[in-house]
């Protein structure tokens, strides 16, 4: 419960909670963040704190802790370094049912669930279905006939700004993240806010 809190205060107040409950208390909270924010706030701690949290994170939640270290090695003005590896990714193999009921259980961890990523071998992204088209098809169908194949993708490398434009442009809220045809991540457009942009940017509202 406190997760959610925690993860939505400004980083002064989280450095101050951090400090008053200590690196014990406080990992099992931050092992519950979403993993970009959970990233956001072990880079923006002093970094003898951020160690100490990440090694403890690392005994109580090493996935959580994998995340921080995979998601880390984006640079903060990159695509990369503003996506999360909270999304919802199913095989190609299953039915239209099979993949809302995974929803069902993956939602409150999944920073989006509009859409769901179809991978294959390693990863590789083979499509992408909405929960809309989820809902309108009949439980029974194959994912395989409702996905859309070789869907819109971002590189984690690409600067920041250029990833808002193109996902401004292509009017997306939501764009897997592409390395080497394996899925990385996710990013929002909600994830850009705060992000600096010069005037003409500002003019078209990208946001």
């Amino acid at each position: 419960d406190a997760a959610p809190i925690f993860e939505r205060l400004d980083e002064d107040t989280q450095e101050s909670i951090v400090e008053h409950l200590g690196v014990e208390s406080i990992a099992p909270i931050v092992g519950e963040m979403a993993a970009d924010d959970r990233t956001d706030l072990i880079e923006n701690l002093p970094e003898d704190v951020g160690d100490k949290i990440l090694e403890r994170l690392e005994k109580v939640d090493p996935e959580a802790a994998a995340e921080v270290e995979e998601l880390g090695k984006w640079p903060e003005d990159t695509a990369g370094g503003l996506m999360t590896t909270d999304y919802v990714s199913v095989g190609l193999d299953l039915s239209v049912g099979d993949v809302i009921e995974r929803i069902r259980k993956e939602a409150e961890d999944a920073e989006t669930i509009y859409s769901v990523y179809v991978v294959g071998e390693a990863d590789k992204l083979l499509g992408v279905v909405s929960l809309r088209d989820l809902l309108l098809a009949n439980a029974s169908d194959r994912l395989a006939d409702v996905m859309t194949c070789d869907p819109a993708t971002l590189s984690p490398e690409q600067t920041a700004i250029d990833a808002l434009r193109l996902m401004w442009d292509g009017g997306f809220r939501h764009l897997p993240m592409v390395k080497d045809g394996k899925v990385v991540g996710v990013v929002s457009r909600s994830d850009f806010q705060g992000l600096e942009v010069d005037s003409h940017e500002r003019e078209r509202d990208l946001w």
